[in-house]
């Protein structure tokens, strides 16, 4: 009997308790059934062309390296954006930072900016140049990682090109404005010469401000001479602190005294220093700069030949063996050609070695040279990539090509972005000092 009542009280303790619980009502309406509530996909739409002028957004960007193949690299490209998370800053080696954009600072679909360089591809050096909710652009190529993980390439291959409306150099990078005529008296400035037609000729003033690394001034432009070993270019502009490279001139540094005397490898405190150049307009690595130097002035030193200084040599021949064109006339065909045309038919080139640019060697087979009327530098010709006599390579034991020897080339001529000279591999020496064979 006693068990049954306590039976009974222990089913009319839990009928209270079911009641009671029943009766309180939930804190929310769960329309999950108690499920966590999805935060909503905030996209944007794609948009822009990846140039500087009309950057992608995130959507874009994502959209173009997702269709890459795992570990597909993307050209170099533009893309605006919001910093929604800062991941790092390293300043003790690299110098790179690394953080996702969106479209929006409310937006869920992200772009990894991975090991990145700040503004002008200079090392950051202070861990708040970044924040959340900066507007930037960022240039480079950008990767498929392993096929899931679209990202800029690392190890600083990335920059950024703008960040809240600013760029390398200060809040308006605009183009100086163009001044000069091109004369001694009045050089052309940077800007003047960039508004130059290829091919023209005259005086540049400027500010040596960098050189070129590699073979892209978009990703090798170097405002700095620090650890220069290049020795071949220098970027000069108006202004001795621009770090744009659409702002500078691009310096072509031909083998001899110039190069010997303004070059950054050898000469770190030619850096800011002012400089007047003699040359000849013409595209060098993408955009307008300056080819063929002759002369130029930095401080009170001068090297090469100054304008005017040297007769201006008259061009002769017809371009056939028996009245082969000299070393001006040659000029002159190559330079009607056209910037990235060769001629259709050879012609006969006479004169004296002036420079010796490499000579042949058994692994090439060809040579490079200058000749000229008298054997001197100024008003010659480039020979480039010649063989030997009887149109061969040269081979050990074939007579070595020197400063004063007289040559009779025969091929064809190039004008080579604005550079004047002989089609390589399409030339050879018809005689040296009167032997054919």
């Amino acid at each position: 009997m006693k068990k049954l009542i306590y039976s009974l009280f222990l089913m009319a303790v839990a009928a209270m308790t079911f009641t009671a619980c029943s009766n309180v009502p939930e804190p929310y309406e769960n329309p999950n059934g108690g499920k966590e509530t999805p935060k909503p996909e905030i996209k944007g739409d794609p948009s822009g062309k990846g140039t500087v002028e009309e950057p992608y957004n995130v959507a874009a960007a994502l959209q173009q390296i997702k269709a890459l193949k795992a570990d597909g690299k993307t050209p170099e490209m533009y893309v605006k954006g919001i910093i929604v998370e800062v991941k790092d800053v390293e300043l003790k080696m690299y110098g790179n930072a690394s953080y996702y954009i969106a479209d929006s600072k409310d937006g869920t679909e992200k772009l990894y900016i991975y090991q990145s360089r700040y503004l002008g591809k200079e090392k950051f050096n202070a861990k708040d140049q970044i924040k959340v909710g900066d507007e930037v652009v960022v240039c480079g190529p950008f990767v498929n990682f392993r096929g899931n993980t679209p990202e800029t390439e690392g190890k600083g291959a990335s920059y950024l090109y703008s960040l809240n409306g600013k760029k390398a150099g200060g809040e308006t990078p605009d183009k100086p404005k163009a001044e000069g005529d091109g004369t001694e008296a009045s050089p052309y400035n940077v800007s003047a010469a960039q508004d130059q037609k290829t091919g023209t000729t005259g005086y540049v003033k400027g500010y040596i401000v960098g050189y070129i690394y590699g073979k892209s001034i978009k990703t090798g432009a170097i405002f700095n001479a620090d650890t220069c070993t290049v020795e071949t270019n220098l970027l000069v502009a108006a202004k001795v602190d621009e770090t744009n490279p659409s702002n500078c001139l691009t310096i072509q540094l031909p083998k001899g005294k110039v190069r010997d005397g303004l070059n950054l490898k050898a000469h770190k405190g030619n850096l800011k220093q002012e400089v007047v150049l003699y040359g000849d307009i013409a595209d060098y690595y993408g955009q307008k700069g300056l080819k063929n130097l002759s002369y130029a002035k930095i401080g009170s030193t001068e090297l090469g030949v100054k304008p005017g200084t040297v007769p201006p040599a008259v061009a002769k021949g017809t371009g056939t063996l028996a009245d082969p064109y000299n070393a001006t006339a040659a000029t002159e065909a190559a330079k009607k050609l056209g910037t990235g045309k060769t001629s259709t038919e050879d012609v006969y080139i006479k004169g004296k070695i002036s420079e010796v640019q490499y000579v042949f060697s058994k692994k090439y087979g060809t040579a490079a040279f200058k000749i000229s009327d008298d054997g001197q530098v100024p008003n010659s010709f480039i020979i480039f990539g010649t063989y030997y006599l009887e149109n061969k390579p040269w081979v050990e034991g074939n007579e070595q090509i020197k400063v004063g020897d007289e040559v009779i080339i025969c091929g064809k001529l190039t004008n080579y972005k604005g550079t004047y000279e002989t089609a390589s591999k399409k030339n050879y020496i018809y005689s040296l000092n009167g032997k054919t064979k």
